[in-house]
């Protein structure tokens, strides 16, 4: 539990982060969208497998690109 409370206060940091700095929209709470993220990583342990078809760095930049690319102000690239 301690290590899920740490991982998630992390992604609530990088997500405030991100939104401060304008790579984030801001319009949208940051513990809304951190949870968000959370969601769509928590459970990944239950079906990624090393040898099945995506690599791990494959899984993680489509979920970041599903992630930002609906975060990111309209007009930024």
């Amino acid at each position: 539990m301690l290590k899920t409370r740490l991982f998630d206060q992390m992604l609530m940091r990088f997500v405030r982060e991100a939104m401060a700095s304008g790579e984030l929209r801001s319009d949208i709470p940051h513990r809304l969208a951190a949870t968000a993220l959370f969601g769509m990583l928590n459970w990944t342990h239950r079906w990624f497998t090393p040898d099945g078809n995506l690599s791990g760095r494959e899984v993680a930049e489509a979920f970041w690109s599903i992630f930002s690319q609906g975060m990111k102000l309209p007009g930024r690239s």
